[in-house]
């Protein structure tokens, strides 16, 4: 398998980890520990077999495989987000709508998904900029379309859950909880799922879809239970929110800011400001729609 150009192991290494997975998790009932670490390092070859195994274990199609051999960039969403992320807190609004331009003509169905997120960000630069109904009509078929949910497609989601039509959303949701086994393989993409399922419980909450919101909080705290807390802090004080919104809409509301304010207090030990800002203004939104004064 190896040609003069690349070193098929070493491909094969960058996409287990840019992926999460362990090696125990690529060479489970595939091959041994020694054969995955020699090949990985260049030093042998392996069967195609023990090949496509490997693969399917860590999620890769072999066409997403030999795209990353022809030179395709494995972690485009990495790169894709620090680009964003690079002109969106620069106020940088131009080369936003040019990135915006470049993923509108571009034929890749999941762009789709990137074209949401980059109006998103221009929007709340710019408060001329409307977001076209077609983004989001393009968005949402290529989400109710997706059969196998990878690294891409979650962590795009993730992104744009609260911009969807709340239906949909929940479908989705709803969905991904169907084959969240697919999601629990290791900790970064259960925590993948986790931060979903709390960005539409947030998301149900607001628009008092409480049954929804009582589901996808539950399936959140078993996931979190489960978790390694190392792995999950902020999503523990996420959640902790949540459920203090939750009861405040709910008509609990002592038991609500109870748990919000402490939730608020959690992300200050962090000493992240932006998380901070962020969960006081939540708060300031959640009594104000319950109505409540503090």
């Amino acid at each position: 398998m190896a040609n003069k150009h690349e070193n098929y192991g070493e491909i094969f290494k960058y996409l287990r980890q840019g992926q999460g997975y362990y090696e125990w998790e690529a060479y489970k009932e595939v091959c041994s520990r020694s054969t995955l670490c020699r090949f990985e390092i260049g030093e042998n070859d392996i069967s195609l077999s023990k090949f496509i195994g490997l693969l399917k274990n860590i999620d890769i199609s072999t066409e997403e495989y030999f795209a990353n051999v022809r030179n395709y960039e494995p972690h485009v969403n990495e790169r894709f987000f620090q680009k964003i992320n690079h002109y969106y807190y620069g106020r940088d609004v131009a080369n936003l709508k040019k990135m915006l331009t470049k993923f509108h003509s571009s034929t890749i169905k999941k762009d789709k998904l990137r074209v949401l997120i980059i109006s998103s960000l221009i929007n709340d630069l710019d408060e001329n900029f409307t977001i076209p109904n077609q983004d989001f009509k393009d968005a949402s078929n290529y989400l109710i379309g997706v059969e196998n949910w990878g690294y891409d497609e979650l962590g795009l989601l993730l992104n744009i859950i609260d911009k969807l039509n709340i239906n949909l959303a929940c479908s989705i949701t709803r969905d991904l909880i169907r084959v969240k086994k697919k999601f629990l393989i290791n900790d970064y993409r259960k925590t993948q799922l986790i931060k979903l399922l709390l960005n539409v419980s947030y998301s149900c909450i607001q628009h008092e879809y409480i049954d929804d919101a009582s589901i996808f909080l539950e399936e959140a705290e078993i996931l979190i239970a489960t978790q390694r807390i190392e792995n999950c802090i902020a999503e523990k004080y996420c959640f902790r929110f949540m459920k203090g919104f939750f009861y405040l809409i709910c008509g609990e509301t002592k038991t609500g800011v109870k748990l919000m304010k402490k939730a608020v207090d959690n992300f200050k030990t962090t000493e992240n400001e932006e998380i901070i800002k962020r969960y006081e203004q939540y708060y300031i939104e959640a009594l104000e729609q319950a109505g409540y004064k503090d």
